[in-house]
């Protein structure tokens, strides 16, 4: 474990408490993610299988300047669009790492949540090309 694998660990921590409070969950529904370092987070495999069709639709979510969240990659969370852990159980825990977002700015943000957008996080419209019979197909 380096050294800024280490600073990430404790920002992950103190990021999850106030996103707790935030939005009054229980500390039992906070996301358990292992942090890793923002570059491999960013990047997936070029042999990547695809992710998890989580919904059609991005999700909006108001966020404050400087406030950071891990956006789920693989698309098995149940806390959609945030990173529950989930990934560690598809495949080898490997392919899919979760991605750290933080906002610039104050202000509503659409997440990405069918997972296919290339703008990471963010939803690019990549939703509109996807087929309902694909949709269907992994639910």
């Amino acid at each position: 474990l380096n050294f800024h694998c280490f600073i990430m660990s404790v920002c992950v921590a103190l990021v999850s408490a106030r996103f707790q409070r935030s939005l009054s969950l229980r500390l039992s529904t906070l996301p358990r993610v292992r942090p890793c370092c923002s570059r491999l987070c960013s990047t997936k495999p070029a042999d990547a299988a695809e992710p998890n069709l989580a919904a059609l639709k991005p999700k909006v979510i108001e966020m404050e300047a400087g406030e950071t969240v891990w956006w789920c990659a693989c698309g098995y969370s149940t806390e959609q669009p945030f990173c529950n852990g989930s990934h560690q159980s598809v495949s080898d825990g490997k392919t899919f790492q979760p991605i750290q977002f933080t906002a610039s700015e104050s202000k509503k943000y659409a997440f990405c949540t069918c997972k296919r957008s290339k703008k990471g996080a963010l939803c690019d419209g990549s939703h509109k090309y996807i087929k309902n019979e694909q949709y269907d197909q992994t639910q």
